[in-house]
């Protein structure tokens, strides 16, 4: 390509990749040298320029006093300004497109295929050019990437996820944790054993059995366990999980109670004490949607997600009602006087509301994570629409999830 072809090229790149423009015929500029409708955009000097080579004139004709800036372009104009801009004058004669015998730009269409710059638009066949589609931002790329003759950039193929089998042999696994500072794994399942994986192998011995106090089977089961923050020196653990207590005013056949329980290591730190310290017991109304996370945040607090209680569309109403402990989230001072003691900062405390909760209008938060003071909460919806709640722990203290 010339220097002048190329910087005539460089203009028509300039004001297409930027903003589209409708063909027009070629010639010289207007009486005045300006179009009427572009004073007011920004590629008024790639405008002029463009129709002062006589890549394309105006949108109006004949007056052509007018460019539509703000004009979409088709494949047949594209063709056209791309014919003018490059200077193409051969064609392989012929009709190569069965769709573009009507097109006024069927000879700039020729030229342009011939050129290798575009085959036409339904591959593999290429026997269609779509004279009278929109051009998108990518197929431009594309058309002046050809025109240019520049070497495509191939972008390495995606990474290609590798999976790792880590154990085998687990039952349920519903999830994994381990106390801080310790390269073990333990690995919760959902009938109720804990199991632990150190060293690529899963130990034989469950580091604790409870099974014959779970009522496992779907959203039901031994959900979480979270060490405490002084477990190296305490050997203090925690408990989430569902019995087959039954609570008053029960509304169906899936009524439950679940049961946040603290357990102790023994001497033998692969294996847990079986004495049981009940913390708290709560009432689920249905089968489903009993949360099941516990944790302990930067503020030493054990953090309990609850479930709505289930069903669907929450009948109960119980996330927006804060006389209950159903739909939130509670925070307990499991160091103070057994079971537990009730924060002072909690803010329902001394006013309406039960005082364990934290935070509250929560669907099902399955699973929470704390990084920081920041607390991410995962958190189902009801049929179209699921959400993480991410807040800030020093200052959401009360927030309604809706």
């Amino acid at each position: 390509m010339s220097q002048s072809a190329r910087i005539r090229f460089t203009t028509l790149l300039l004001s297409l990749t930027l903003f589209p423009m409708v063909a027009g015929t070629a010639g010289e500029l207007p009486p005045g040298g300006t179009f009427t409708d572009d004073d007011g955009s920004v590629f008024e000097p790639s405008i002029e320029a463009v129709a002062a080579v006589g890549i394309t004139k105006g949108c109006n004709p004949p007056h052509n006093d007018r460019f539509c800036p703000s004009a979409f372009v088709t494949r047949g104009q594209m063709a056209a300004f791309l014919v003018r801009a490059l200077g193409l004058t051969a064609d392989a004669g012929g009709n190569r497109f069965v769709d573009d015998d009507e097109s006024i730009f069927e000879a700039d269409i020729e030229k342009l295929a011939h050129a290798g710059i575009t085959k036409g638009c339904n591959p593999p066949h290429n026997d269609r050019f779509c004279p009278s589609a929109f051009v998108t931002r990518g197929q431009m790329a594309a058309f002046l990437q050809r025109a240019e003759g520049l070497d495509p950039i191939v972008p390495p193929p995606p990474a290609v996820p590798t999976l790792t089998v880590v154990a085998t042999g687990l039952a349920s696994p519903v999830h994994v944790t381990a106390p801080a500072g310790d390269d073990r794994l333990f690995i919760v399942e959902q009938g109720g054993v804990i199991r632990i994986l150190q060293d690529g192998v899963v130990k034989a011995a469950p580091f604790l059995d409870i099974g014959a106090k779970v009522l496992s089977g779907g959203e039901r089961g031994l959900l979480s366990m979270a060490f405490h923050p002084d477990y190296a020196t305490n050997g203090r653990f925690f408990v989430y999980y569902s019995s087959d207590d039954i609570p008053a005013n029960c509304p169906s056949v899936g009524c439950h109670t679940s049961v946040v329980a603290e357990y102790r290591v023994s001497g033998d730190p692969n294996v847990a004490l079986s004495g049981e310290s009940v913390i708290i017991e709560i009432g689920q109304p249905y089968s489903n949607h009993n949360g099941g996370m516990i944790e302990f945040g930067p503020d030493g607090h054990l953090y309990i997600g609850l479930g709505d209680g289930g069903s669907g569309n929450d009948p109960q109403r119980n996330a927006q009602d804060i006389g209950n402990l159903l739909g939130a989230m509670l925070r307990l001072d499991v160091d103070g006087a057994a079971p537990y003691e009730v924060p002072a900062d909690n803010p329902f405390v001394g006013v309406a509301g039960e005082d364990e909760i934290w935070a509250y209008g929560l669907r099902n938060p399955w699973r929470f994570a704390f990084h920081g003071d920041d607390l991410y909460i995962g958190d189902v919806g009801q049929g179209a629409i699921e959400e993480i709640n991410a807040v800030s722990v020093s200052s959401s203290a009360g927030a309604n999830f809706g």
